[in-house]
C-alpha cells in the first residue's frame, strides 16, 4: 500500500480508509498477489466489515459501538446466467424447449416472426471487417431474447467432428429430425429442419423449407461422406492458427497510421465456398481477418441456403453454429495471453440498441447503439455463458499452408497501349484494381423489406483498394486513369453517380498511390 502513501499498522491511516479498501477488496478489484486470481476470501472481508462497524477496536477489550451500521451487510445480487450447451449434451426435456421456442417465433410460418430476423441478417450484417463477430455476437442475443432460451452451439470445432467414424461428425440429427413429441404429447414437425427460406423460396430448388447439401442429409450412405467429413481438418487449422494470433482485429485509424490500407481488397464474397483459397481473405494478420475464412468455409460446407449471405440467416442451423463460433471468439478474448485485443469501441452495431435487447431501424443517432464495445466484453457481463463441449475442441498445432496460387486480378502481361475498362473480370482486364462491397446496402429485396441506406458509415469502416500495381504495370504511353463503378448487388445494374452520391455514408474517393 506503499503508493497510496497508506501505514497498514496505523489506526488512522487504515480508519480513514477502511470503507474504500473494504469496497475495492469486496469488488475484486484489488487482487492480493500478481495471480488475478487470488483475492480476499469472505471470512476475511466480513471480518473488516465487522472491524469497522464495532468503532475500529484495536483489542478485544475496546468497546464496541452499538448500533454501528457503516458498512452494511453485503447484499451481492444474483446475477443468472442464460447457459449455452452443446448440441450433444441437451437432455430431451431441453431440446423439446428449443424446438418449441423456435417453432413460437414462427420458423415454420412464412408470416412469423422467422421472416423478419432472416432479413435483418440479410440486410444489416456485418462481414469482413473487425465487426464481424461482434456483430454476429448482437445478433444472437436478440434472437435469445425473443426465443426466451439458451441457443444450443453446434461444436463444429470438436476434433471429433472431423472423423468420418465418429457419432458427432456430420450434421447433428437434431437438425434432420422429421418430427419432435411437444410438452403436450402431440408429435409435431421440426422447426430445425422445416425452418421456411426467404419468402418460402429456398436457394435451391425454390422449396418453401430451407436446403442443405444433399450428401449431409444422406450421411453416412453417401459415397462422399467421407470426404466431406474430412474437410473439418483443413477448418479446425485455419481455426487454431486464427487463435495463435496477438490481436483481435486492427481499427481503421490504427492501419492506415501505420500505412498499412484496411483490406487489399477485402473481400467480396455473398456466396460462400466449402475451400475458400487464401487469397480471398487478403487481411491475415489478426485474429479476426484470419477467423473470417473457416466461418465462411463452414457456411460452405453446410451448403443449400447457409451457403448465400442473403438466405443463411433462415436456417436454424445457423442460430447453433454462430453460436459456437461466438464460443471460439469468447475464448480468445477472454485469453489473457492475448494482449492486443483492439478494435473501434465505439463503432456502431446497427440496428441493436440497449445491449442487443431491442433494434432500431431507422434512429439517426449514431451513439445510440450498441457498439463493438459493448459486444467484446466478457460474456457473462452479457449474461450468458457457454457449457464444456461434449466432446473436446481440437488441438493440433497449426502449420501455415503454403500459400495458394494468387487469385487472377493483377496481371502485368497487358499489352501496350491498353486502357482500363469497366469489366470486371481481372482475366479480362487486367487493369481491375478490385471491389469493395456493401453487402445489403440498398433498398431490400426488390425494393421491399428492411430499409438501409445507411449501414456504409464512412467513419470506422471504410476500406482502401490497393492500385499500386496496376499504376506501376501501366504502360508509359497509357493515359492513367482511374473509374469507379457502382453496381446494386441485387438489380445488377450500374448505379449512376448522381445517385450514389447522395447515399448517406458512402463517399467514393479515387487516388494514385500517396499525395497523387
Amino acid at each position: 500500500m506503499r503508493a497510496y502513501n497508506l501505514d497498514l499498522t496505523s489506526r488512522s491511516d487504515m480508519q480513514s480508509q477502511a470503507i474504500t479498501i473494504y469496497r475495492h477488496l469486496r469488488s475484486k478489484s484489488m487482487p492480493l498477489t500478481d495471480n488475478p486470481a487470488d483475492y480476499f476470501p469472505d471470512w476475511a472481508l466480513e471480518t473488516i466489515r465487522i472491524w469497522v462497524n464495532e468503532g475500529y477496536r484495536t483489542t478485544n477489550t475496546d468497546p464496541i459501538i452499538e448500533g454501528g451500521n457503516i458498512i452494511p451487510p453485503p447484499l451481492d445480487p444474483e446475477h443468472p446466467l442464460c447457459v449455452r450447451k452443446d448440441l450433444c449434451s441437451l437432455t430431451l426435456e431441453e431440446l423439446t424447449t428449443y424446438r418449441e421456442c423456435l417453432a413460437s417465433l414462427g420458423a415454420g410460418d412464412l408470416k412469423g416472426k422467422w421472416q423478419e430476423l432472416g432479413r435483418l441478417h440479410t440486410h444489416w450484417c456485418l462481414h469482413y471487417q473487425e465487426a464481424t463477430f461482434p456483430w454476429h455476437r448482437a445478433y444472437l442475443l436478440y434472437v435469445e431474447g425473443l426465443l426466451g432460451c439458451p441457443i444450443p452451439y453446434w461444436n463444429v470445432f470438436a476434433a471429433a467432428a472431423a472423423d468420418p467414424s465418429s457419432p458427432h461428425a456430420g450434421l447433428p440429427q437434431v437438425f434432420l429430425d422429421d418430427t419432435f413429441t411437444d410438452s403436450s404429447g402431440k408429435l409435431q414437425p421440426n422447426p430445425m429442419k422445416y425452418a421456411c427460406a426467404l419468402d418460402g423460396k429456398s436457394k435451391v430448388g425454390g422449396g418453401l423449407y430451407v436446403t442443405r447439401d444433399p450428401i449431409l442429409v444422406a450421411g453416412k450412405s453417401h459415397d462422399q461422406w467421407a470426404g466431406k467429413v474430412a474437410q473439418f481438418t483443413l477448418y479446425h487449422r485455419q481455426i487454431l492458427l486464427a487463435l495463435q494470433q496477438w490481436t483481435f482485429a486492427a481499427p481503421t485509424n490504427v492501419t492506415q497510421a501505420a500505412g498499412h490500407p484496411f483490406g487489399v481488397p477485402w473481400a467480396n464474397i455473398p456466396t460462400f465456398s466449402p475451400d475458400g483459397p487464401d487469397c480471398w481473405y487478403p487481411y491475415r494478420g489478426d485474429f479476426d481477418g484470419l477467423f473470417e475464412q473457416p466461418h465462411d468455409n463452414y457456411h460452405g460446407w453446410v451448403g443449400g441456403d447457409m451457403a448465400d449471405n442473403s438466405y443463411t440467416g433462415f436456417d436454424p442451423i445457423f442460430l447453433s453454429y454462430h453460436a459456437n463460433l461466438d464460443r471460439v471468439v469468447e475464448g480468445f478474448l477472454q485469453d489473457r495471453k492475448s494482449r492486443g485485443l483492439t478494435f473501434t469501441a465505439n463503432f456502431p452495431l446497427r440496428p441493436f440498441i440497449c445491449q442487443a435487447g431491442e433494434i432500431r431501424y431507422t434512429d439517426p443517432r449514431r451513439y445510440l447503439y450498441t457498439t463493438i464495445g459493448d459486444m467484446t466484453k466478457n460474456a457473462k457481463a452479457l449474461g450468458y455463458m457457454y457449457a464444456e463441449p461434449a466432446e473436446a475442441d481440437a488441438t493440433e498445432t497449426p502449420t501455415p499452408r503454403p500459400s495458394a496460387a494468387p487469385c487472377p486480378g493483377f496481371s502485368s502481361n497487358a499489352s501496350d497501349g491498353a486502357r482500363p475498362s469497366h469489366d470486371p473480370d481481372p482475366e479480362k482486364n487486367p487493369f481491375y484494381i478490385g471491389r469493395e462491397t456493401r453487402i445489403g446496402m440498398g433498398s431490400g429485396e426488390r425494393g421491399t423489406g428492411l430499409k438501409n441506406k445507411d449501414r456504409c458509415i464512412q467513419r470506422g469502416i471504410t476500406r482502401i483498394l490497393d492500385a499500386s500495381r496496376v499504376a506501376e504495370n501501366l504502360p508509359a504511353d497509357t493515359t492513367r486513369e482511374l473509374v469507379q463503378v457502382v453496381t446494386d448487388l441485387e438489380t445488377r445494374k450500374v448505379v449512376p453517380e448522381s445517385e450514389w452520391s447522395t447515399w448517406g455514408g458512402f463517399r467514393g474517393k479515387l487516388v494514385w498511390g500517396k499525395g497523387e
